[in-house]
């Protein structure tokens, strides 16, 4: 299955499941007017924006998966997430287990 999941990535996605198996976290604010933002936050108070495509297919593939917290959700590595990435995962993704 993990074969397969490789094939349907892109090397963005890669990239992001490396960095959440490495001590990143991936939040979506979520704003009273509707207005979504997905931030990725690295260990040193790096920040970036994430893509709602990229983010979405993630969750459809079943690699990430979110706590449905307002205002800000914060994304987990799944199981399935966690076999995809090279390293293994640490941080709080390695402890929490959010598979849908």
């Amino acid at each position: 299955m993990i074969w397969f999941l490789r094939w349907r990535l892109k090397k963005g996605d890669v990239e992001l499941i490396e960095k959440l198996s490495n001590g990143w976290t991936l939040k979506s604010h979520r704003f009273l007017d509707g207005d979504k933002h997905y931030k990725l936050y690295g260990p040193e108070g790096e920040e970036s924006e994430i893509l709602w495509s990229q983010v979405q297919r993630l969750l459809r593939l079943k690699v990430i998966s979110t706590n449905q917290k307002f205002p800000a959700a914060t994304f987990l590595l799944t199981s399935q997430g966690q076999a995809l990435a090279k390293s293994g995962a640490r941080g709080v993704g390695s402890i929490v287990k959010f598979d849908s």
